[in-house]
């Protein structure tokens, strides 16, 4: 029950910040020590890849959770991304032991979460490796 109740506050407070309010641009910048437009611009990007990121983090929990099987659907792909991310990091944690959510976020991307150029998140190698294989239809070796 703990988790889930952490999991539907994560995913409330998400939807709050998909609608970019001034106010917690303003509330997250001084936080942070950074200029709203600043917050604004990382908000945008993110919107514009949250089914990417989604994607991504989902495929992640999967490599480091196999048996692992969680399924949502949610009400904005923002909200489903934010949510994926946490489960990633959920997985992560139940496998290796406590560590930071965004540092593991910054290593899944490479440090890509919130970059503006189109370059693609880097895939778990076992991903690879099964995208290539000759029974996948892939390139063989």
């Amino acid at each position: 029950l703990g988790l889930y109740e952490s999991s539907r506050k994560t995913y409330e407070a998400a939807a709050e910040l998909e609608q970019h309010s001034p106010e917690w641009n303003a509330q997250i910048a001084a936080t942070l020590g950074r200029v709203a437009a600043t917050v604004r611009s990382w908000l945008r990007r993110f919107s514009t890849g949250a089914g990417a990121i989604r994607e991504h983090f989902t495929r992640w929990a999967h490599v480091l959770g196999p048996g692992h099987d969680r399924r949502w659907a949610g009400g904005s792909a923002f909200c489903d991304a934010v949510e994926a991310i946490g489960v990633a990091g959920t997985v992560a944690v139940r496998r290796f032991g406590p560590r930071s959510p965004w540092l593991l976020a910054s290593v899944l991307t490479a440090g890509r979460l919130l970059c503006n150029t189109t370059c693609p998140f880097p895939q778990p190698a076992c991903a690879t490796r099964v995208a290539s294989s000759p029974t996948r239809g892939g390139p063989g070796p």
